[in-house]
């Protein structure tokens, strides 16, 4: 849908979907299957692998998260910055050593750590990975809508990493 709604909304830029190894091509049978590649004056799409890159001043580093087959982590690191951002993981044994220190842990937590399911983490695991890795700071979200959990769930993680937040949506945030 967001592919459509860009060529709605005239994108003549290319893409490039960046996409975990072994579902490049689940990914093209999805922008074939909807005839995105046959709109009249679409932008040009190609999908790569989610390998170690380089995106201008940025470099992204991808890890195996612990969800599904295909779900990995992204550190995206420039020569003033250093960002970690889980995705949606039961909580994470190992980071390599050079995704240590960031300046902003940002963590997918959905539940209390009593009520989380397998393949998710809690506010509690969340905290203390954002501990073990040494992040300056913790951002949590893929929060439930309850805005009551939501607080239940920060200071769950808070009562072990103080120096954690839920962002707020839409809204810029400065490393």
């Amino acid at each position: 849908s967001i592919l459509h709604q860009m060529w709605i909304c005239k994108r003549q830029k290319p893409l490039t979907i960046i996409c975990p190894e072994g579902i490049k091509d689940k990914v093209n049978y999805l922008i074939d299957g909807f005839g995105l590649r046959q709109k009249k004056g679409i932008y040009d799409i190609s999908i790569v692998n989610a390998k170690d890159i380089k995106v201008g001043s940025l470099n992204l580093n991808f890890f195996k998260t612990v969800h599904t087959d295909y779900s990995v982590g992204i550190f995206i690191s420039d020569n003033d910055s250093r960002i970690v951002y889980t995705c949606d993981t039961a909580p994470i044994e190992d980071l390599p050593k050079s995704m240590y220190h960031p300046d902003l842990l940002i963590h997918e937590t959905n539940s209390l750590s009593e009520n989380r399911k397998p393949d998710h983490s809690g506010g509690l695991e969340a905290a203390a990975l954002a501990e073990k890795i040494g992040a300056a700071e913790l951002l949590i979200c893929h929060l439930p809508a309850d805005e009551y959990v939501q607080k239940q769930i920060l200071a769950q993680t808070q009562s072990v990493f103080a120096n954690a937040s839920i962002p707020a949506v839409l809204e810029p945030f400065a490393v």
